[in-house]
């Protein structure tokens, strides 16, 4: 054929033909040129063609077309142009900047090759799909584009996939899963050998969604400093990878990043200043049990992403980094043992809020931490002990609320603050160390810690079961400090107190001992009052004064064990009615006894 255009539908349906040669002359094959030209298997472009584009449906359906051999110079590759066909493999010419959409629907083609030094920029959507056969394809690194499916082959999948340059390849726009040639499951190809360990350059800021959607890889991580800032929307979804390890600059991780990596087992989220982790994330993503992550690492790990991925993940290390952020690992209740890295200054409001299967924190000899934020163990209802580092000096308001099954805790001497209801709703506890009685401030009743609003409500928040307190530092118990705490049964104050308040015990019925330090000084007011079930009691020789009905109505005191002489006894100044309605008891002086019949 001569002249410079063959015209639309030219040769449409002209079965006999067998054999085309194109004139050097024509610049552009027309739509429908030779569609349906069922007996065509031979095109010949003539030496120096002028060509530069084949039209929509030009050779679509010649089905005999076997083999092509496609000029340089040719720029565009029109939509479903070679649809149809029975081409084995195509090279297509460096030349061409754009293969349109459905160009190479061909069901026997199996191999996809570029001229080097390719100009491709786009590939139109569905430009390769359902082409069962294909086997190999080589994508340039000119490439910035992919529409819709492009590589959406329903039947059969391509095995190898040649990349030209995968620092360039991060960076092109894909449509959809379907438009990236990993989508069926393939393996990746760099300078000629397959790919296991998949290194992503460091220049690499950005990789795109899809990009790596059904990768066949073991391992996925990313060179020394890194400037990768954002995984997009669906970059590795059905990957095979096992191990992941991303870099410290990661800022974002879009919804289907991770979806339906079902190998994927070891997970790194290394040193962040903070990363956003959209809901989706790792949905499908069911086989991780073991997450490290940098404690300013992510802002949540939050229920979305568990239900909907990490919903087996039981272990997790905190591993550098001073903040752990606020919802990090919330209502991950598959959890059962976080381990803390010493570097941890601060925990964050609800970091591990509704961890319900949550066993054990575990905090290094030397840790850092300082800082236990509001809600941060919120309703960890499995979790039976707690030892905070030494240096903590902060809890917050409700830090271990609803942590229904811990019996013990031993908050740590250099406390300055415990906020409103640390300790609410902690039915299990039995024992309890605290360096003072209240907030450290202001509210000095006992019953703050556990959600009471003043003194009177002491009882009524208090766990059925906590018999033991044990308050570490401070120069005073507070007036009515304990008062109404019917169920506590041993109270042990360290030395440096030197005053109980007025009313501090009042009411505490249970309490069956006590042992004031020696450095104490004045009893107050009430002090004891009602304290039925006290049956011994020791006194330093340091008392001075008795207030006030301080031991009124402890009916069952039967022995005071005095440090000091009888003289020294009958020195100290008491109130009135300070024993009154005790019954009998002695006093054990170092020089004899008294006794009140």
């Amino acid at each position: 054929f001569t002249g410079s255009i063959i015209p639309k539908s030219a040769f449409s349906g002209y079965t006999q033909i067998e054999s085309v040669t194109i004139a050097a002359s024509v610049t552009e094959i027309g739509a429908w040129a030779f569609d349906n030209c069922t007996g065509l298997a031979e095109v010949i472009f003539e030496q120096g063609s002028s060509l530069t584009h084949i039209l929509e449906s030009a050779f679509s359906y010649c089905s005999a077309l076997k083999q092509i051999s496609l000029p340089e110079g040719l720029q565009e590759i029109g939509q479903e142009s070679f649809t149809g066909t029975g081409l084995t493999s195509i090279q297509i010419p460096a030349s061409v900047t754009v293969i349109h959409e459905g160009a190479f629907r061909a069901e026997y083609l199996e191999s996809v090759t570029f001229g080097e030094n390719a100009r491709l920029t786009t590939i139109g959507k569905h430009a390769f799909a359902a082409c069962t056969s294909l086997k190999t394809f080589y994508l340039p690194a000119s490439v910035t584009e992919i529409g819709e499916g492009a590589f959406d082959i329903l039947w059969g999948s391509l095995e190898k996939v040649y990349i030209e340059d995968i620092g360039k390849y991060c960076a092109i726009n894909f449509a959809d899963t379907g438009s990236t040639p990993f989508c069926r499951g393939a393996t990746l190809y760099i300078d000629g050998k397959a790919v296991d360990h998949l290194v992503i350059p460091a220049w690499v800021e950005r990789i795109s969604a899809y990009a790596f959607c059904g990768l066949e890889v073991n391992t996925i991580s990313f060179e020394e400093s890194s400037r990768l800032t954002t995984i997009c929307e669906g970059a590795f979804n059905s990957s095979s990878v096992r191990t992941l390890i991303l870099p410290e600059s990661v800022t974002s991780i879009e919804a289907g990043a991770f979806a339906w990596c079902e190998n994927l087992s070891d997970f790194t989220l290394p040193a962040m200043h903070s990363v956003a982790i959209a809901q989706y994330a790792f949905e499908g993503t069911r086989g991780i049990e073991t997450v490290s992550i940098t404690t300013v690492a992510v802002e949540s790990l939050s229920t979305e992403i568990v239900r909907y991925g990490l919903n087996k993940l039981t272990t997790v290390y905190i591993i550098g980094g001073d903040v752990i952020g606020e919802y990090l690992l919330a209502d991950c209740s598959a959890i059962i043992c976080v381990v803390i890295d010493d570097s941890v200054g601060e925990i964050g409001d609800r970091a591990f809020a509704n961890l319900s299967n949550l066993q054990e924190v575990v905090f290094g000899e030397t840790s850092q931490l300082g800082f236990v934020g509001n809600y941060a163990f919120y309703g960890c209802g499995k979790l039976e002990s707690m030892t905070l580092p030494t240096g903590v000096k902060t809890i917050g308001e409700s830090a271990f609320e609803y942590c229904t099954k811990l019996k013990r805790v031993e908050v740590p001497i250099h406390v300055t603050s415990i906020g409103y209801a640390a300790f609410r709703d902690c039915w299990d506890l039995t024992s309890i160390t605290i360096p003072f009685v209240g907030d450290g401030d202001k509210n000095t009743h006992f019953g703050y810690v556990f959600g009471a609003a003043d003194y009177k409500q002491n009882n009524d928040y208090l766990p059925l079961g906590l018999k033991s307190v044990t308050v570490t530092r401070g120069d005073s118990i507070a007036a009515y400090a304990f008062y109404g705490c019917k169920n506590i049964t041993t109270v042990t104050t360290t030395h440096g107190i030197s005053e109980i308040g007025d009313y501090a015990f009042s009411g505490c019925t249970s309490l069956n001992y006590f042992s004031l330090p020696a450095t104490v000084k004045g009893i107050g007011e009430g002090a004891f009052y009602g304290c039925t079930g006290m049956t011994f009691i020791n006194f330093s020789n340091s008392v001075q004064s008795i207030g006030k009905s301080a031991f009124q109505g402890c009916t069952g005191l039967t022995t005071i064990q005095f440090t000091g002489s009888t003289t020294a006894w009958e020195d100290i100044t008491k109130g009135a009615d300070w024993n009154s309605n005790t019954g009998a008891y002695t006093v054990v002086c170092t020089d004899g006894n008294i006794t009140k019949s």
